[in-house]
């Protein structure tokens, strides 16, 4: 491969990064990366999952895997409705297997919500009472 070849390569991995990550044109959203901690009464959630739904139409939902406490994700600015998935071993959390979610009940009948205006960190502190 060539000088020219690798350099022209390097271009355009960093324009479809930018597109990737910025959206199209001026008139669509700005996403913004965030990251943080889930636990549950102060230990990290080994494995599970979080959903930022939308609040108002037009907006976009995301979510993002926790593991070992940690999860990172990049959504669309704007208000969200944070739901939790929360597994008690390595094999998942989808719907067909049947994992049940360990998540207390309290916060699937009144979930937070979050404002995010731009990249940053949002911890999550859950507790069982």
């Amino acid at each position: 491969m060539t000088v020219n070849s690798k350099r022209g390569c390097t271009v355009c991995i960093a324009i479809a990064a930018c597109v990737l990550f910025t959206g199209c044109g001026k008139a669509g959203p700005r996403n913004c990366r965030i990251s943080g901690e889930l636990t549950l009464d102060g230990k990290p959630v080994r494995d599970g999952a979080i959903q930022f739904d939308i609040t108002k139409d037009g907006d976009v939902p995301g979510g993002a895997v926790v593991i070992d406490g940690r999860y990172q994700t990049w959504i669309s600015p704007g208000s969200k409705t944070v739901r939790f998935a929360i597994a008690g071993s390595r094999e998942g959390l989808a719907p067909e297997d049947e994992t049940p979610n360990l998540c207390p009940p309290k916060y699937g009948k009144s979930p937070p919500q979050i404002e995010v205006l731009k990249s940053g960190v949002h911890d999550f502190r859950l507790t069982s009472d």
